[in-house]
């Protein structure tokens, strides 16, 4: 991640520079930021693959040392990626599924 346009925080309104394992660069607009209950993004660019793209994080304590994370991304393919977007979604949901196992990997570490 990297920030652009002259923004240093994480806030609403920043923008960022991302790219994922696989090389799909998305610049992103922050539309909320209210760390820890929700955060959702919208991208700025477009991508090779996507034409739109918004993603929502809404995390919600469930107890003192428990967290819901609901995690919702829209968006729309571009042609000819279109024709895969089963595929797509599932390479999606499982980069989502490995960045979060390895968030609880990391947090059990803190907490150990």
């Amino acid at each position: 991640m990297k920030f652009l346009n002259g923004f240093s925080t994480l806030e609403k309104g920043a923008q960022v520079y991302t790219e994922s394992i696989e090389g799909i660069r998305m610049d992103t607009e922050y539309l909320s930021f209210d760390a820890p209950n929700k955060i959702s993004i919208r991208m700025l660019n477009r991508s090779s693959l996507f034409s739109l793209f918004i993603g929502t994080w809404h995390y919600i304590q469930l107890a003192e040392d428990r967290t819901s994370l609901k995690i919702t991304y829209q968006f729309s393919l571009r042609f000819p990626f279109i024709l895969i977007k089963k595929l797509v979604s599932r390479r999606i949901k499982a980069n989502i599924t490995k960045k979060l196992t390895d968030l609880e990997i990391h947090l059990s570490k803190l907490t150990s």
